[in-house]
């Protein structure tokens, strides 16, 4: 079967299969980290305002994972790859609040949390398209 390719002019070749895979790995990362950050904030005497902090590092952690994980599979333009990856991220995760919660509003959030995302996610794209592959 073959895989659907999204190609943008020159800036390289990414296909769905690669970037699924990796956003699949960056939710999973996630919802384990939100897990325990929610076990913490239960058990502990954590504050909110540090889970806040932990919701925002955990997005950022795993949309450099899987920038990381495009770009070292496509092993071209980790950048944009990358920043690709983390763009996914965030439409699917504003996608899911929509549903979820029948609300959407463009704020100070919103934009903060995209520009987390496809940053994180393209230096991940940069380590990982410059990450050495075991032979």
């Amino acid at each position: 079967m073959k895989a659907t390719v999204i190609s943008v002019n020159s800036f390289g070749k990414l296909d769905m299969k690669t970037l699924s895979k990796s956003i699949t790995i960056s939710y999973i990362v996630t919802a384990s980290i939100l897990v325990i950050l929610s076990l913490l904030v239960t058990f502990t005497s954590l504050p909110v305002t540090l889970a806040n902090i932990g919701v925002i590092l955990t997005a950022a952690l795993s949309t450099f994972i899987g920038g990381f994980i495009v770009a070292k599979k496509i092993e071209s333009k980790g950048f944009l790859n990358g920043g690709i990856a983390g763009l996914f991220y965030v439409a699917i995760l504003y996608t899911l609040g929509i549903i979820f919660y029948q609300k959407f509003s463009i704020d100070n959030n919103m934009i903060i949390m995209l520009a987390i995302c496809l940053f994180s996610g393209s230096i991940g794209g940069i380590v990982g398209v410059n990450a050495k592959k075991k032979k």
